[in-house]
């Protein structure tokens, strides 16, 4: 059970920064990672999830775009605050 918990905290912090504003991988890599100690791996499996999940889209689809949070994504963040 920690380890859903420990996944539900990253995706979290990945929703909260991105609802601040839409932000590029890098910028989200060190946003997370200053409030968070997780790994790199860790990180990018679950922004893969959060974008196959429809949680986040990654504008453009071109390489260097920056990701941002749909409403799915901000629904989660709203649960998330009540739990």
């Amino acid at each position: 059970m920690k380890e859903l918990s420990q996944r539900m905290e990253v995706a979290t912090a990945i929703l909260k920064v991105l609802s601040d504003g839409s932000a590029g991988r890098t910028e989200l890599e060190k946003r997370v990672f200053r409030s968070h100690d997780i790994t790199l791996s860790r990180f990018r499996c679950m922004l893969t999830f959060l974008l196959k999940d429809g949680n986040v889209v990654k504008l453009k689809g071109d390489r260097f775009m920056p990701y941002q949070i749909t409403a799915k994504g901000k629904a989660f963040l709203a649960w998330r605050a009540s739990a």
